[in-house]
């Protein structure tokens, strides 16, 4: 007669136990660090847009004088941009003598963007600005 002998293959509920706690440790530790990478990434996406349309705006002045009514549409529409930054907004401001582009979300705040182009001021509403000098 053959002898039956139980094999007990496989994990412990204590190993299991201490793997997912390593993982989950692991993860914890991560979080942050992805975190902050995507919020960089954000900033920097907004920068380059905003850039973008100081470029366009510096071409539109070029060949119009009159910027009293300056905005994305007119960029657009006039093909001196390619397309229409979402969270972007071009102003002329009181004096005339300056054009405003500013990042019209709340998030990412301010001193983000100044970590990356020191360039980049608030406007009246704490918002990250570039401001463009007319003549």
């Amino acid at each position: 007669m053959k002898k039956f002998t139980k094999f007990r293959e496989g994990f412990t509920v204590l190993e299991v136990v201490v793997v997912l706690v390593i993982i989950a440790i692991i993860t914890a530790a991560a979080i942050p660090g992805f975190s902050n990478m995507v919020s960089q990434a954000k900033v920097t996406k907004a920068i380059n847009d905003m850039r973008t349309v100081q470029t366009a705006v510096v071409q539109y002045l070029i060949y119009n004088s009159d910027t009293s009514d300056i905005s994305l549409e007119k960029l657009y529409d006039g093909g001196f941009i390619g397309s229409k930054p979402l969270d972007i907004s071009v102003s002329s401001a009181l004096s005339d003598s300056e054009i405003h582009i500013v990042y019209t979300k709340a998030d990412p705040k301010h001193d983000k963007f100044i970590k990356v182009d020191p360039n980049i001021e608030k406007d009246s509403d704490e918002k990250p600005m570039l401001r463009i000098m007319k003549n």
